[in-house]
């Protein structure tokens, strides 16, 4: 177990998809029926939609689920707002638990000694199905899913990650780092926007970026640089170390 410095890493924040859970196939079929009942027909005459890879990259490339549908399914913003529930509805109505990534729970445990939380536009009832096989719920002390936010306050939105930080750093006058582990360019935005708030508010700690580069056939594009790169689950643990060494 990693020791923890006064003024290093006071807390570790996970993103769950494709970060803790390898939830590509199951995400990949939910968008597929979502895109069947919204536009017709059979969702594999889009590209990004024929298996796993395809579709795990035409994520990645966008900012966002909006800017996904529209660029890779022709799907007008002005129906954006029908996607959104079918995505909780049919998250809600999967039953096949996704596995987490090799090397994931290992790193959960050695981090043990440190308070954890999730931030994630998945389920709660998703989230504790996955992590409680192995006994891994009661190593995160906050966890922020998809139903604790309106849709409209979801990442890249702060709000959800500020609400775990301050629940895991409660004493916002303090020093130290709070990491956020995420997949996505959404994710190291939210972190971004966070930071601003933070900033305003003088407070006497800070988030940091990580962005994980395994789960994921090709190259990633990041719009905006993480502030670490994680290729492999335990590269977290050699992050939390290198920031506590100073």
């Amino acid at each position: 177990m990693i020791a923890r410095g006064r003024d290093g890493v006071t807390a570790v924040i996970w993103d769950f998809d494709g970060t803790l859970a390898d939830t590509l196939e199951r995400n990949l079929a939910i968008t597929r029926r979502i895109v069947e009942r919204l536009l017709g027909g059979s969702a594999r005459r889009f590209a990004a939609l024929h298996d796993r890879d395809s579709y795990g990259l035409a994520v990645h490339r966008a900012a966002s689920w909006r800017e996904l549908y529209a660029q890779e399914f022709d799907f007008p913003l002005a129906r954006a707002g029908e996607a959104a529930p079918l995505w909780s509805e049919f998250h809600r109505e999967e039953t096949v638990v996704p596995p987490l990534f090799d090397g994931v729970e290992e790193v959960i445990r050695e981090l043990g000694g440190r308070p954890q939380g999730i931030v994630s536009q998945n389920g709660r009832r998703n989230i504790e199905e996955a992590l409680s096989p192995a006994g891994l719920l009661a190593h995160f002390q906050a966890i922020v899913a998809d139903e604790d936010l309106p849709f409209d306050r979801q990442k890249p939105e702060p709000d959800g990650l500020l609400r775990c930080a301050e629940t895991l750093h409660p004493d916002g006058g303090s020093a130290g780092t709070v990491l956020y582990v995420g997949d996505h360019p959404v994710d190291v935005e939210c972190v971004r926007r966070a930071g601003e708030r933070l900033r305003a508010r003088g407070a006497g700690w800070r988030l940091l970026s990580v962005g994980v580069e395994y789960g994921l056939a090709g190259e990633r594009r990041w719009a905006t640089p993480p502030d670490r790169l994680a290729r492999r689950p335990a590269d977290v643990l050699e992050i939390v170390r290198e920031l506590e060494r100073g």
